[in-house]
């Protein structure tokens, strides 16, 4: 594992997700449009299609890092994922309408991956069960060799975007 990483210099890709769950915006994608990282990439809340995007866009941006933001309701602080586990469990569909419920992200797959790029944040110790979970597990799974994580974002009433857009530019110097 990678611990207090700087990704100055890195060639970095960002993503972030759509609105979700009726909501008109999602903390995550309006953080991402202030930042100035060339490499971005919006996201579909959706199971299948989230991770697929993702990962066309890592092989074909080859980033030496990916940081992937989420909208976290109900968090007051930015967290950094440490652990994504091989579960889907959600009462909420995706936007798809796809509803898991105590579902395996990978039959076959290992019970959970550790974030390879760790940043200068508070730490959660699992992504949840949605598909923020489920993005980052394929990452990790797919791309061993890639310095990736994920960060949690409050939502915009709880943190507003200039103040975690400051928090997120400390930790990732960009």
């Amino acid at each position: 594992m990678y611990y207090n990483q700087e990704v100055i210099g890195l060639n970095v890709l960002i993503t972030a997700f759509e609105p979700f769950g009726g909501e008109r915006t999602n903390s995550s994608l309006e953080l991402l449009k202030t930042l100035t990282n060339q490499n971005k990439l919006i996201l579909p809340v959706s199971y299948l299609r989230a991770p697929k995007l993702c990962a066309q866009a890592v092989r074909e941006a080859a980033p030496d890092a990916l940081i992937c933001l989420g909208q976290a309701r109900g968090r007051l602080k930015i967290m950094q994922e440490r652990v994504a586990i091989n579960v889907a469990d959600s009462s909420v569909a995706d936007n798809d309408g796809v509803l898991l419920r105590d579902a395996f992200l990978d039959a076959h797959g290992a019970a959970a991956y550790f974030s390879t790029l760790q940043l200068a944040l508070d730490v959660s110790y699992h992504a949840g069960t949605f598909v923020c979970n489920a993005l980052l597990y394929a990452m990790l799974r797919d791309f061993p060799e890639l310095r990736c994580t994920f960060v949690h974002i409050p939502a915009e009433n709880d943190m507003p975007t200039d103040e975690a857009r400051a928090v997120i530019e400390k930790a990732i110097a960009i």
